[in-house]
């Protein structure tokens, strides 16, 4: 992990090079850590400011990651519009509908 507070960090949980590369361009200026599965993304949540999770991804679903990450960092739910209520009643700090409109969502959540 960076030892540079400087950029803001976040934590892509998801196992697609594509879907982080994604990420990673849209979101120039921001440190990018990669956890591909939601085991790795519980113990390395600690060392980044927003963990960017798919609610869909397995073996350990983004939905528990959201549940067990939410108190401890700032996360961003992503998953199809009937999922939005459910995340942020669990403690998503913001939700978004794909990858592409991240900006939205890390905007609401940067104010928060």
């Amino acid at each position: 992990m960076p030892e540079s507070r400087t950029q803001p960090r976040m934590l892509v949980v998801h196992d697609c090079p594509d879907v982080v590369g994604e990420v990673s361009n849209l979101l120039a200026g921001w440190w990018i850590g990669v956890a591909d599965h939601g085991d790795l993304a519980i113990d390395e949540a600690v060392h980044v400011d927003v963990v960017l999770v798919d609610l869909s991804r397995e073996p350990v679903d983004g939905w528990f990651v959201l549940a067990r990450l939410a108190s401890e960092v700032a996360v961003v739910a992503v998953g199809s519009h009937r999922q939005a209520s459910r995340a942020l009643r669990l403690g998503a700090t913001a939700f978004a509908t794909s990858f592409a409109a991240l900006g939205g969502a890390l905007d609401q959540t940067l104010v928060a």
